[in-house]
């Protein structure tokens, strides 16, 4: 540079693939750009889930006391039950509410196909009966409050599974990485939602502040817990909610434009995910390329070879393929399997009635009480948590799955249900720190086992135990009950032991990696060998398929490139030089634990968990 000549520094482009990972670094980026514009509306958030995550350590305090002490309830049962399905129901609501703060409508649509859950989720809600719902209390809720808190809890079921997502399955991460109107409006208006939800549930009116008739609470310790969940859902939240309104019509024209943009490269993105799986799903061109051209020198014979070299690719696509198919570990895997399938058939069978008269216990709004010589107050929240779990298992979902008793397995390992670290989880089968794994699975079976011939004592038994609608008469199936009776402890013991010895072995063999390879492997194989049996005019018609599908993928490639590079000049004054990936490039979403969201940071402090990123 001569003397006096201005120095000019010129940027180089960075250069990236189009691959998962890609949508995550564009958000944060437009997010950082933008941030000052934003403050109102994010600040408001985090109050806001604060909040709510308060609500849900309240309620799981309030829960955790009434399933500790569940003595003192013997006097006011109906008043306990109330607690126990408000506290339930607040947790519920709370999570519902975290998870919508905390994750991105947009990534999630991308991810999961909303219009078939969505479908599942209207049909499950039309065929789902009225009364069979533990948030409720059917003493005290009127129906027009009590079909608020079903609809509420309908929403929350559908809405929380089809966020349970697998890293393989995700194209970019459900966190919120940048804010826009969307999110926003759809967090704001959920919250408030099941803020009004929580408001119309009965256990309000035993608060202190509450104007509406009220009774004694039990214990001084609950009515402060419960008072303060009061001054949460009446005061804080809805407050909290209304600021967050207002800073999100007073950031509008900077989040409106935001989500603008951040569609403008997520539809072209998409798509060529979508074409990229589409070719690398299909036999490679270049294979097909050269079987056509061995077909061609076998029917002009210009080669004598040519035919030889098609059986002897044959050949070798047959031995990868059963070298595969042979392996020790896979054969292993798969005899473990199929044992771990029989036990559990086996057990289910066992534990089957008990969940059929779980469910009708349910139905017929029968409700357990403590009667000398029958039950115990201390043995009230055991049988009131296993009937609740024990409704759950052996039904058949919306989706034509059925579920299994795995849910009930996990918890005789002592299991939780819980996804934060810090949650207060229920152990109807006891926790027993001090003991080795299988000595205290041992106990949590017996513990089961005890429970269960409890619960068989309590429905057959004249002296009562069971409320249905005030009285308590209730006579169960007599061919329900012999089948309960036929419960074997020793054999689900033993099946048990069985079944937890061949899921240890599967998960050392799944740690040691052996199947990272095994399905491409085989899938590869049998691709290849379809294509080598082929006739040529079949192989003919693959091909023209195959180069219009890379052409396909090249265009919308070329469209992505365009986008991305455009918006990150316009909007982040950034040049990006943006590659393609391989055709035969495995896409899966890379873990970064340096991009945690805009509220990771405080879930991470909370000990709540992260979504996938």
């Amino acid at each position: 540079v001569g003397v006096g000549q201005p120095l000019v520094l010129a940027m180089e482009p960075i250069s990236t693939y189009a691959a998962p990972g890609l949508i995550t670094l564009l958000d944060q980026a437009l997010y950082r750009a933008n941030e000052g514009s934003l403050t109102g509306t994010v600040s408001a958030a985090d109050v806001t889930l604060a909040y709510f995550i308060q609500l849900k350590r309240e309620a799981k305090s309030l829960l955790s006391s009434l399933l500790q002490d569940y003595q003192t309830h013997s006097e006011a049962p109906e008043c306990a039950e109330m607690l126990e399905s408000f506290s339930r129901f607040c947790i519920e609501c709370a999570v519902g509410a975290i998870d919508h703060l905390t994750t991105d409508k947009l990534a999630l649509a991308s991810n999961v196909d909303y219009s078939m859950q969505q479908s599942s989720s209207n049909s499950s809600t039309s065929t789902s009966t009225g009364n069979n719902n533990p948030a409720s209390d059917p003493h005290t809720a009127t129906k027009k409050d009590q079909k608020a808190v079903e609809g509420v809890l309908l929403q929350l079921e559908y809405e929380l599974g089809s966020r349970k997502e697998r890293r393989r399955d995700c194209y970019e991460t459900p966190r919120l990485i940048c804010p826009d109107y969307v999110w926003a409006d759809d967090a704001s208006l959920y919250c408030q939602r099941i803020v009004k939800a929580m408001q119309k549930h009965p256990a309000m009116t035993l608060s202190s502040g509450s104007t509406a008739v009220r009774f004694e609470l039990p214990s001084t310790l609950y009515q402060v817990s419960l008072d303060k969940l009061y001054v949460l859902v009446k005061k804080d939240l809805p407050s909290e909610i209304s600021k967050f309104r207002a800073a999100i019509e007073a950031d509008t024209a900077t989040s409106k434009r935001l989500y603008l943009v951040k569609c403008e490269y997520r539809a072209p993105f998409r798509a060529f995910l979508e074409s990229h799986a589409t070719v690398s799903r299909l036999p490679k061109l270049s294979f097909v390329d050269e079987t056509l051209n061995l077909y061609t020198a076998v029917e002009s014979k210009k080669s004598s070879n040519a035919k030889a070299s098609i059986e002897e690719m044959k050949e070798d696509a047959i031995a990868k393929k059963k070298q595969v198919l042979e392996h020790p570990k896979l054969i292993e895997a798969l005899q473990v399997e199929h044992y771990c399938e029989v036990m559990e058939v086996s057990m289910s069978r066992m534990l089957h009635p008990f969940a059929e008269l779980a469910r009708m216990l349910e139905n017929k709004n029968c409700h357990l009480k403590e009667v000398t010589g029958v039950i115990n107050g201390s043995d009230l929240p055991a049988l009131r948590e296993i009937l609740r779990r024990l409704k759950s298992i052996q039904i058949r979902k919306s989706s034509n799955e059925a579920s299994t008793i795995r849910p009930l397995l996990l918890d005789i390992q002592g299991v939780s249900r819980e996804d934060s670290p810090e949650a207060v989880d229920i152990f109807p089968f006891g926790r027993f720190p001090g003991l080795p794994p299988e000595k205290a699975i041992k106990k949590r079976i017996d513990r089961l086992m005890l429970i269960l011939n409890r619960l068989y004592d309590v429905c057959t038994s004249k002296r009562g135990g069971l409320v249905m609608d005030g009285k308590t008469n209730f006579d169960p199936p007599p061919a329900l009950m012999n089948e309960c009776l036929a419960l074997d402890p020793e054999l689900f013991h033993a099946q048990y032991d069985d079944w937890y010895s061949g899921a240890k072995r599967q998960a050392e063999m799944v740690d040691a990696g052996y199947f990272d390879m095994f399905p491409e492997s085989i899938r590869r194989a049998e691709v290849n060998l379809g294509v080598l049996k082929a006739s040529r005019k079949a192989l003919e018609g693959l091909q023209e398929r195959l180069q219009s599908l890379v052409k396909d993928r090249t265009k919308r490639f070329d469209a992505l490139k365009e986008m991305v590079e455009e918006v990150c000049e316009r909007e982040l004054d950034l040049r990006l030089t943006l590659l393609s990936p391989p055709v035969d490039a495995i896409m899966r979403l890379p873990e970064s634990k340096s991009i945690n969201g805009v509220f990771g940071n405080h879930l991470q402090f909370e000990n709540e968990v992260l979504p996938i990123g």
